[in-house]
């Protein structure tokens, strides 16, 4: 089967979650200075307090993100411009995840069916 490089990349999935937290308005941490920096507006402080990991590498992790974002949007709390670009990027990472599965279903059943064959038409 014809591999797809890029599907299933762990790393890519970190990437999009740093994202997620950059078009929320927040800094990286940058352990140069204490001194209060300007993003979009708000005055943040250099060194935040560590982010938490986001888990989105499974269908049911991004569905419940999808359902943090929507709760947010609906109470006001996230523009809903901003609410569509975070479900825009968890629905690419959600038919990432589908493709990966898919790819991974469709390599054991190619296994299976060349057992299957080496079984019955021994060389």
């Amino acid at each position: 089967m014809h591999k797809i490089k890029g599907f299933g990349c762990i790393r890519w999935i970190y990437d999009i979650t740093y994202h997620f937290y950059i078009i929320l308005g927040y800094m990286a941490r940058s352990g140069k200075s204490e001194e209060l920096q300007v993003v979009e507006g708000e005055h943040l402080p250099a060194n935040p307090a560590r982010l938490p990991r986001l888990r989105l590498g499974s269908i049911r992790e991004v569905r419940r993100e999808l359902v943090k974002v929507y709760g947010l949007a609906k109470a006001g709390r996230l523009p809903t411009q901003d609410a569509s670009r975070l479900v825009f990027m968890l629905q690419a990472l959600a038919g990432m995840i589908k493709d990966h599965e898919i790819e991974a279903r469709v390599e054991q059943l190619e296994a299976a069916q060349d057992e299957i064959k080496r079984s019955h038409y021994p060389a």
